[in-house]
């Protein structure tokens, strides 16, 4: 039995019985990492449409991090599909075989796992982030502050009105005005930010690599947005603002939570001035 391929100029021979040379192995390696990395480009390409997250960041994310449990057998595999085939004939497919569907299984689960922890950090009114995920976030992405050689700031938004709303009209319509501000916030941030709900009406947007100035822009925006989208319910229009309140790293706390919490005091300030504004730690 004699079987050929052919990848980058480079042609394998496998006839069973003998053992696959140095140039076989070379080309077989290459188509198997050629179609696992074309795979991973494509899923990644959908992920980041449906997240808007950085390529790269997908990318790494869905090659080793999500695989990373199955990638010593995945690699043994590989190994036998290379080196026992041409040798042993059945019985190496036999085995690969066995392998195949074993990471199979192994592979369903890690995605299952991936699932439920997805839905652990998301919330589930406004499919923003939760606060288990900032947390986690911050600890990997930015950890303290005074770690940081970059900016980052951090934009605290409390929705206006929200307890007239569901006074008037009912908490299903003040969940619905929710979710309408969520997906403002989410629209006009940019890819790097992350949106996640603080608690009740509050949200958070963390803008890494951001000084004071560029935060205040994209709160800016998301303000702009607010105002030019209404918020309609059973054919009405309702009335809603956003009060927002900016605070950055170094000017205003030690670590990412203490940007937080002066974020959250300039946000007092702006409903103080009368709500649907701006203002910054600055102006404390």
């Amino acid at each position: 039995m004699l079987a050929c391929s052919r990848i980058g100029g480079i042609t394998a021979r496998l006839q069973q019985g003998v053992p696959a040379d140095n140039k076989a192995v070379l080309a077989i390696c290459l188509m198997i990492l050629a179609y696992d990395v074309l795979n991973i480009i494509l899923v990644t390409g959908s992920i980041v449409i449906d997240t808007r997250d950085p390529f790269w960041e997908c990318f790494v994310r869905t090659f080793y991090f999500e695989r990373r449990a199955i990638l010593p057998q995945r690699t043994f595999l590989t190994i036998v599909a290379m080196l026992l085939t041409s040798h042993m004939g059945n019985i190496a497919f036999l085995i690969v075989f066995a392998g195949v569907i074993s990471l199979r299984f192994q592979n369903i689960f890690q995605r299952e796992l991936a699932v439920r922890t997805e839905e652990a950090e998301t919330d589930p009114l406004t499919d923003t982030y939760n606060m288990r995920y900032l947390r986690r976030w911050l600890s990997t992405k930015i950890g303290t502050a005074d770690d940081s050689k970059s900016h980052c700031s951090f934009i605290f938004a409390d929705v206006d009105g929200l307890k007239t709303v569901n006074d008037k009209y009912g908490h299903e319509t003040g969940n619905s005005l929710l979710v309408h501000v969520a997906q403002i916030l989410v629209a006009n941030v940019r890819s790097k930010d992350r949106v996640a709900r603080y608690g009740g009406d509050e949200f958070v947007v963390a803008c890494p690599d951001t000084d004071l100035a560029q935060a205040t822009s994209v709160a800016m925006r998301i303000l702009e947005a607010s105002n030019k989208q209404p918020f309609v319910a059973n054919g009405s229009k309702i009335a809603f603002g956003i009060s927002m309140g900016v605070a950055s790293w170094p000017e205003h706390g030690e670590t990412a939570f203490d940007i937080i919490r002066m974020a959250d005091k300039a946000m007092y300030l702006a409903k103080k001035s009368g709500g649907n504004t701006l203002r910054s730690a600055a102006n404390l």
